[in-house]
C-alpha cells in the first residue's frame, strides 16, 4: 500500500477547516453586529417614551413599559453570566422602581456586557452542550435565544410607543 506524505495530508485537509473556520468567524461576526444593532434599536425605543409613560402598562396582563425593560435586561444577564461565560454583572439597582435615565443607562451596560460575552464566546464551542431549564442543548441555541428574546420583547416597546402616539425608530435588525 501507497502511503501519501504527512504534509500532503495536512494540505488536503487544511481548505477544508481554513474555510469552515472563516464561515464560523463570519457568522460570528454576524451575530455581533447583529446584536449592536439590536442594542441601539433597543436603546432608541427607550429615549422616545417619554419618562412619564414609563409605567405605561397596555393591559393589565401585560408588564408596564419600565418592567419589560427589566426583564429584558436580566434574561440578557443570565444567558449571557450563566452560559456565554461573561463575567459577573453589576447591577447596581437591587430595586425595580428605576428611573427612565437610570434605566435607560443599565440598558446600556446590560447590552454591553452581552455584547462583549458573545464576543468572547468562541464559534468552537458553540457546539458544547449546556444544561437548560429546557434540556441540554448546544450554546449555539442559548446564543439564538438571547437574540430571539430581545427581538421579541423590543417589539413588544414599540406596540408600547404607537398605543402613546409615538412612532418606533426606523427598524435596524441585521
Amino acid at each position: 500500500m501507497h502511503k501519501l506524505p504527512f504534509y500532503l495530508l495536512i494540505l488536503f485537509f487544511l481548505p477544508q477547516n481554513v474555510h469552515a473556520q472563516q464561515e464560523l468567524n463570519y457568522i460570528h461576526q454576524a451575530h455581533l453586529t447583529k446584536w449592536k444593532n439590536s442594542s441601539e434599536f433597543m436603546l432608541e425605543c427607550m429615549e422616545l417614551m417619554p419618562a412619564d409613560k414609563y409605567k405605561y402598562q397596555p393591559t393589565e396582563d401585560e408588564m408596564p413599559f419600565d418592567k419589560l425593560c427589566i426583564h429584558i435586561i436580566q434574561n440578557m444577564v443570565w444567558l449571557s453570566e450563566d452560559y456565554l461565560l461573561g463575567n459577573d454583572f453589576e447591577n447596581p439597582h437591587k430595586d425595580e422602581n428605576i428611573e427612565k435615565d437610570a434605566l435607560i443607562e443599565l440598558m446600556t451596560r446590560a447590552m454591553a456586557y452581552s455584547y462583549e460575552s458573545l464576543e468572547n464566546c468562541p464559534p468552537h464551542l458553540w457546539q458544547t452542550k449546556v444544561d437548560f431549564f429546557a434540556g441540554e442543548m448546544p450554546l449555539i441555541k442559548i446564543i439564538h435565544l438571547l437574540h430571539d428574546h430581545a427581538t421579541h420583547h423590543r417589539g413588544q416597546l414599540s406596540v408600547y410607543l404607537r398605543l402613546n402616539g409615538i412612532k418606533p425608530p426606523r427598524y435596524v435588525g441585521w
